[in-house]
């Protein structure tokens, strides 16, 4: 059975004793608090016996050196002090912000119909087409005679493919771009503003089935050959609810935590003493050989 399972399952468990490390006690509960804690991805590891003991382990060792850093005054060290003490803020500042904010704030279904329909170009699927090529390539520094040479080779494969020989098969033999020759130069669907824009210019301008004529750019000669197209088409406000339910959240919570933090310092008196910092920055700038 899952150790770690639903907390209704699991909290008639929580203040079970599992192990005594000197005094300290570690209770069933604070297992599943860690794991609580961990991404959704970790927690499902933890659904067996076996598990369960190496996190136990694991938790042992960290009491044990606690208990001994405390036995040698360690917590009392200046630095130490200082990076808990940061910590412990870090931990209460998402601890206010999620009783404070993130609990109460709340998406409705008319704000999210109202942003589907005040943003309809955000959600545009665009148009995309899937093509083969093959590419001849022309060395940059190549002179007349190279060029004349590759192009005359890429000639030679268009009358081919006209004379009605298998693309697929003369790209896996002839093509330059290992990137796509070994599976017969396709190239994965695509919208406009992904790839070279002369190529994009050529692709799109094909019909199903259809190749190009030969088309130099900066890397050879292209050949292309259109092998599907998806029409551009609008998510639905189904499809598109998830999103912008958690873009609206997000963007509530943000100003939600602005305002707190105005309420804050018009509650508290925060002064900068900008002009000892400065003086202080500019001290340790000017030193040499720093």
């Amino acid at each position: 059975p899952q150790i770690h399972a639903e907390e209704k399952k699991t909290d008639s468990f929580d203040s079970k004793v599992i192990a005594k490390v000197g005094d300290e006690e570690i209770l069933f509960g604070d297992l599943n608090n860690l794991i609580r804690m961990m991404p959704p991805s970790y927690q499902a590891m933890f659904s067996n016996v076996d598990q369960m003991n190496k996190l136990l382990e694991r938790q042992i060792d960290n009491i044990l050196f606690a208990q001994e850093a405390r036995r040698l005054k360690v917590d009392e060290n200046p630095e130490v002090k200082y990076k808990l003490e940061e910590f412990t803020k870090g931990i209460l500042t998402q601890a206010l912000i999620e009783e404070t904010v993130n609990k109460n704030v709340t998406v409705t279904d008319k704000e999210v119909e109202a942003y589907y329909n005040q943003n309809k170009d955000e959600f545009l699927v665009p148009e995309k087409i899937k093509v083969s090529h093959i590419l001849i390539a022309v060395p940059s520094d190549a002179d007349e005679n190279v060029k004349a040479e590759k192009k005359k080779q890429a000639e030679q494969i268009l009358f081919k493919i006209k004379a009605g020989e298998n693309f697929a098969e003369l790209a896996q033999q002839y093509s330059d771009d290992e990137a796509t020759k070994k599976r017969g130069g396709v190239m994965g669907f695509f919208p406009k503003g992904s790839k070279n824009e002369e190529l994009e210019e050529i692709a799109f301008s094909l019909k199903k089935d259809e190749v190009s004529e030969i088309v130099l750019m900066n890397k050879g000669y292209h050949i292309i050959k259109m092998l599907d197209r998806k029409e551009g088409t609008t998510k639905t406000l189904e499809e598109s609810r998830k999103k912008i339910n958690s873009k609206l959240t997000q963007k509530k919570r943000n100003e939600a935590i602005q305002d707190l933090l105005k309420d804050l310092k018009a509650r508290t008196k925060v002064e900068i003493y900008e002009e000892t910092l400065m003086e202080i920055t500019e001290s340790t700038q000017a030193q040499p050989g720093e």
